[in-house]
């Protein structure tokens, strides 16, 4: 399952050397559900327990029966990083949303999704980056992205200078 995918994960990573830049996947990786299947922009935030470290945003809903919300696992994780457990590893998304509505929903949610109370998915991303840098974010399946995530790797290899 997701926690002890992380637990195996964030004990490797604290044994080896940390990778400068750890690239994510949105869709069933970080949170459901799937972008595509929401019928609009999330607007409306959901407040709850952010795993025990206080209160937050922890849905983004877009209808009554569409809320965008992290897996637990996935929390941690990030909640880790936001600790900075991993000082000297940056965040980035690598996301094949396929349609122009669904990289909006993703977008968002990273905007509006908590990992700590006051601390969005996208505030974390951009830890470690200069201000407004926001090429570690490639999401889509347009300009140079495909749905071959091979495009989004070799965008954020260029535009991050990291060893993936």
């Amino acid at each position: 399952d997701t926690i002890s995918l992380c637990k195996k994960s964030t004990k490797r990573m604290a044994q080896q050397q940390e990778p400068s830049l750890l690239v994510l996947d949105c869709d069933m990786c970080l949170w459901e559900p799937e972008m595509y299947e929401l019928s609009r922009e999330p607007e409306e935030a959901v407040y709850g327990d952010l795993g025990g470290r206080g209160k937050g945003v922890v849905g983004a809903k877009a209808s009554e029966h569409e809320v965008v919300r992290l897996f637990p696992g996935a929390l941690k994780c990030l909640q880790a990083f936001a600790d900075g457990k991993f000082k000297s590893t940056r965040l980035a998304v690598a996301s094949s949303a396929d349609t122009p509505l669904a990289v909006r929903c993703a977008m968002k949610s990273m905007s509006m999704l908590e990992v700590l109370p006051g601390l969005t998915i996208r505030e974390l991303l951009g830890r470690g980056f200069p201000q407004g840098f926001s090429g570690n974010i490639q999401v889509g399946r347009s300009g140079k992205l495909s749905s071959n995530k091979t495009t989004h790797f070799r965008e954020l290899k260029k535009r991050n200078r990291y060893t993936i």
